[in-house]
């Protein structure tokens, strides 16, 4: 099963879209130059948690264009190099299609940076998915693997708007065949104040 796994998931990483997207934003992160970092660092931090949602557009890979949405949150710490911010995300993604509808949730690794007020990003990660074929009350499922690039663009301290485009894979096991859906999303970060919750 592992073996399987790991098989499926290089085979992911490996697809040109991917790979090429992944590599131009992650080149983008490391060509930051520190010093211009180290004052972007000061003026615009983001440790803590996040959340964000939006509408998305997606193609299915299975014939459909659908609408859906997407909803997550981000723990992010900055670490010492502090031109590349690394975050845990968890991001839930639908669809509402009357064929068929896909709803996928995973969680991964995002790393970012910032260019003034834009936070262009990158994130990997692995989950578990379901297609449901409405008209038949049947469905399917998958363990998937996903990668994302977008940017956060900073309205003011705590909101940002996002951009985010996303490829998954499934391996789906009753139908004995891949798909690979991909989404555009437009919506809204919150960046939760770090004394929330706290008393004074």
């Amino acid at each position: 099963m592992f073996a399987e796994i790991m098989t499926s998931f290089q085979r992911f990483i490996l697809r040109p879209r991917v790979a090429a997207s992944a590599t131009f934003v992650i080149a983008a992160i490391l060509a930051t130059p520190a010093v211009r970092a180290q004052a972007v660092y000061t003026a615009d931090r983001v440790d803590g948690f996040s959340v964000f949602g939006g509408y998305s557009y997606l193609n299915t890979d299975y014939g459909v264009n659908d609408k859906g949405y997407i909803v997550g949150a981000d723990y992010t710490h900055t670490i010492r190099s502090r031109f590349i911010t690394p975050s845990l995300e968890v991001r839930y993604t639908g669809s509402t299609g009357p064929a068929i509808t896909e709803s996928s949730f995973a969680g991964g690794l995002k790393v970012e940076t910032h260019f003034h007020r834009v936070h262009p990003y990158a994130a990997f990660l692995i989950g578990y998915g379901i297609i449901n074929y409405v008209p038949f009350n049947a469905n399917d499922n998958s363990i998937i693997y996903g990668a994302a690039v977008g940017a956060d663009i900073n309205v003011t301290h705590q909101f940002a708007v996002k951009v985010d485009a996303q490829e998954q894979f499934w391996k789906l096991g009753q139908a004995s065949s891949e798909l690979t859906p991909e989404a555009v999303s437009v919506g809204v970060v919150y960046r939760i104040p770090s004394g929330f919750g706290h008393r004074h």
